[in-house]
């Protein structure tokens, strides 16, 4: 089966229940619950129960942010300057700040 992804903080809820000893069972129990310590939890299983249910089966990857995609694309998929001074711009003109990129942008563009 396929693995799903989780948003990093729904995966950390997980990974903190796992280590406490908990099982698929006493996930879905806080989940039905609505333990508040494990909210975003909870939140996330509501709207995505089978989803969530799937994550705890076959296993999850973490879905990355918007701002580490682009940290990826920056760092690992833009092959000239020319390439990298637009990602610059663009975030510039959107009033966006992601580190790691906007640092480097200053130097490219000077």
């Amino acid at each position: 089966m396929e693995k799903v992804k989780l948003p990093k903080e729904v995966a950390k809820s997980i990974e903190d229940l796992r280590e406490i000893g908990a099982d698929n069972w006493d996930i879905v129990f806080t989940f039905a619950s609505g333990d508040e310590y494990h909210n975003h939890l909870v939140e996330f299983a509501k709207e995505h129960t089978d989803r969530f249910l799937q994550a705890l089966v076959n296993g999850y990857e973490i879905e990355m942010t918007p701002e580490e995609k682009v940290y990826e694309y920056y760092h690992e998929h833009t092959e000239n300057s020319d390439e990298k001074v637009g990602v610059c711009r663009t975030l510039n003109l959107l009033g966006i700040k992601i580190e790691g990129v906007n640092t480097r942008c200053v130097r490219q563009q000077a």
